[in-house]
Parts: structure tokens; sequence; C-alpha cells
């Protein structure tokens, strides 16, 4: 029963194209310092794909993922481009990091980009990107 999420994010120019599958989540951090998400999980609460992420990280079926890298069934990443500026910080995170982190123990980890201090009973993993 393996299968994985992924997100891949690619910036050219004025341009940011982003491929992922599963739970992980692309954002960035707007200058009112919250989060913005940009793409949607692909999990169980959110089969429509019209959720917002505070309403998934309640759901307990949220850990079911609805398109994924798996052996046993085929799977359509999403696609997505968006115009970006220049200075903008994004962040690459596992639901671990979306769903379960406080928005300040999210704001906390970029800032100190560390997650010393923040603890889940999920994998935690993010990245940023400053473009």
């Amino acid at each position: 029963m393996a299968s994985t999420s992924y997100l891949v994010l690619l910036v050219m120019g004025q341009t940011a194209i982003t491929i992922h599958a599963g739970d992980c989540c692309l954002g960035y951090l707007g200058k009112d310092q919250r989060m913005i998400w940009l793409t949607s999980p692909h999990c169980g609460p959110n089969w429509k794909g019209d959720l917002s992420h505070a309403v998934i990280a309640e759901s307990s079926s949220r850990k079911t993922l609805l398109n994924c890298m798996s052996y046993r069934r085929p799977h359509e990443p999403a696609v997505n481009s968006v115009e970006t500026v220049r200075g903008t910080t994004w962040i690459l995170a596992t639901d671990g990091f979306w769903a379960e982190l406080s928005a300040a123990d999210q704001l906390k980890a970029i800032a100190g980009q560390t997650l010393d201090g923040c603890s889940t009973e999920d994998d935690v993993t993010f990245m940023l990107l400053q473009s």
C-alpha cells in the first residue's frame, strides 16, 4: 500500500509552475505575514477541491489520499502556473506543516528556518525558496 505525495516548483522569470499530487502544498508568505496556500491537497475531505486548508486540517479523513503516486492506480498530477514577483518567499510543505502546526508555529518555523520547538504527531517538513 505504498504511495507518495510530491510537489515540484519551477520559477522562471515572473512565472511559477507547480506540479503536485497528494497532500504536499505550495504557498507563500503574504505581506501581512499570513500563509497563502496556492495548491489544494488531494485528500479524502477535499474530493471536490474546494475546501480551505483550515477545514481539511480538522478532518479525520485528511490522510486518505485520492491522487498520489502509487503502484496500485494511475494518477494525474495537478499542474498550475502563477505570476510571481521578485522577493516572494515560497513555502513547500508536507501536510504535517500546513495541517498540524498553528499559524503562529508556521511563522516561527519560517522565521527561524527550523522546526525546533514545533512538535506534531505527523512528519513535518518544509522548504523555503526566495525568488
